[in-house]
């Protein structure tokens, strides 16, 4: 099973995946947070259902699914995340922020976020600093508090 991914400017990322049964997923993940599950009938060229969730209900949904964390503990997880957003974002060919110093961009100044990890091929660079220059084809982990500063970070890297 492979899941596919693209990007959907100004609306957020899409996902879909084939399950083993011929259905097909796919996933609207928006910049507001709001979460949409779309499901195909095998052979079907449009959704037969489509449920909408808030973040937080994505969220608790995701933990039960991975058998991971029980619904109790995302629950107290929420007190603790709250409005925190940890995603990968990785700098496709022809991103502007591509080629320049994280300090340069004053990504943290401007947007809120906060890069935490740098996946650079094999290589890994835990809390880069303000000297580091971003790469094409790097993967950074990123913490954002707010969809709004997430959807300003992304913003800046087009710029």
């Amino acid at each position: 099973m492979r899941i596919h991914e693209a990007d959907l400017p100004g609306v957020g990322r899409k996902f879909w995946l084939h399950t083993h049964t011929g259905e097909k997923i796919t996933i609207l993940r928006h910049n507001t947070g709001k979460r949409e599950i779309y499901s195909f009938l095998k052979g079907e060229e449009f959704p037969s259902r489509c449920i909408e969730l808030s973040e937080e209900e994505a969220r608790q949904i995701g933990a039960v699914l991975v058998g991971e964390i029980h619904p109790k503990t995302v629950e107290q997880l929420d007190v603790v995340l709250k409005d925190l957003i940890i995603d990968w974002v990785k700098l496709e060919p022809g991103c502007p922020g591509a080629g320049r110093r994280i300090g340069d961009l004053q990504i943290r100044k401007r947007t809120g976020v906060s890069i935490v990890t740098i996946l650079r091929g094999e290589e890994t660079i835990p809390a880069p600093g303000p000297e580091e220059v971003l790469q094409v084809e790097d993967v950074l982990l990123v913490v954002a508090h707010g969809a709004s500063a997430m959807k300003a970070f992304r913003q800046l890297l087009k710029d």
